[in-house]
């Protein structure tokens, strides 16, 4: 019942958005529910574990600095659950994807248990602190999210100021992750790592777990204890890494691979081979497209390939690629609204909702 609710009230939302174009920003925790016509003006005032849904639209962040006069970039020191509208926008009723962009945003420890789901991100993510921080948990998970830019805890070229961080991203689509030795766990899950340049790399991080991911780039940077499985990778393997592990990759032939990992574990082809329709740049490097189809082509060595049976890459495992990524909250997938009063003087409009379960 809760969930029909705030379906309805969304919809609603989006109704007054409509004529009015104001307070399409809903911002939930418990029972209480408040409506806001700017993000910046909604994460000021949401309350610690308090969610946002952020409608379809592009939404620029800042923060004003009265001493200076200048307008900074936004700091988040408050748990807070973002909910978009989805980063396809051929799945969405009035086709407008959540995009976030503007000022860069600092998650600082104290939004530790935050969660991004259905937001594409055009700003950068820094984690930040503005003192030595090691002790207590820094857990930040990424569900079905567009990073454009990077996420990293080198901030001005100061390392090691946050400890104990693990960031979790689930179907979500990557530029580059940089910890500098301060990122200590990294889990990716059914995700595709874009290859915009040869530096759209993970860097610089210790335990790092990829499972069931595209890889359109090359791994490079100094990475130890990092596990690669049921994934495929288009670029050169850096032989920096240490204490790592691939087990059951597609990876290209003719590229620089260490020699310390098994070949009965790696299997090897060229990566033109291996999307139904995806164009690499030099036969190794693509930027991530909407329009390309991941699938993988018939004849391809990863086609029923992983440890579980299924293919290797971001439609196997336990949570497959979802093809239109819709949030698993509601999300008004169609809509209709009369644009004149019927007898009775009312104006008739129907939404349906739908989610996408994990």
């Amino acid at each position: 019942m809760k969930t029909k609710i705030l379906a309805v009230m969304i919809a609603l939302s989006m109704v007054t958005g409509l004529f009015a174009q104001t307070k399409n920003i809903v911002v939930t925790l418990g029972n209480n529910s408040t409506a806001y016509d700017d993000l910046n003006e909604a994460i000021k005032a949401a309350p610690n574990g308090a969610t946002i849904y952020v409608p379809g639209g592009t939404h620029s962040v800042s923060d004003y600095d009265n001493d200076s006069k200048k307008v900074i970039d936004l700091t988040i020191s408050k748990q807070l659950h973002f909910r978009g509208n989805g980063i396809f926008p051929n799945s969405l009723a009035n086709g407008k994807i959540s995009v976030i962009t503007g000022k860069s945003i600092y998650l600082q420890r104290a939004s530790n248990g935050s969660t991004f789901e259905g937001i594409e991100f055009q700003n950068y993510i820094h984690l930040d602190h503005k003192a030595i921080d090691t002790s207590g948990s820094f857990v930040l998970t990424f569900n079905r999210c567009y990073i454009y830019n990077s996420i990293d805890s080198n901030v001005n070229g100061i390392s090691n100021l946050i400890k104990n961080i693990t960031m979790n991203f689930n179907e979500c689509v990557l530029a580059d992750i940089w910890g500098t030795s301060s990122v200590e766990t990294v889990n990716i899950n059914n995700s595709i790592l874009d290859g915009r340049s040869t530096i759209r790399q993970i860097k610089d991080i210790d335990q790092v777990t990829i499972t069931n991911c595209i890889i359109l780039t090359s791994l490079a940077g100094s990475m130890s204890n990092i596990s690669i499985n049921n994934s495929i990778i288009t670029g050169y393997i850096n032989t920096d890494m240490t204490s790592c592990s691939l087990k059951n990759c597609l990876l290209p032939a003719d590229k620089t691979i260490p020699a310390n990992y098994p070949a009965q574990n790696i299997i090897y082809q060229n990566p033109i081979n291996y999307f139904v329709n995806v164009i690499l740049t030099n036969g190794i490097y693509c930027p991530y497209a909407k329009g390309y189809d991941y699938h993988l082509k018939a004849g391809c060595l990863g086609i029923g390939a992983g440890t579980d049976g299924k293919d290797l890459g971001i439609y196997g495992g336990n949570s497959p690629w979802k093809e239109q990524g819709i949030p698993a909250a509601p999300n008004v997938y169609q809509s209709n609204v009369d644009t004149h009063n019927d007898a009775t003087g009312k104006i008739n409009a129907s939404y349906k909702v739908k989610a996408q379960n994990y």
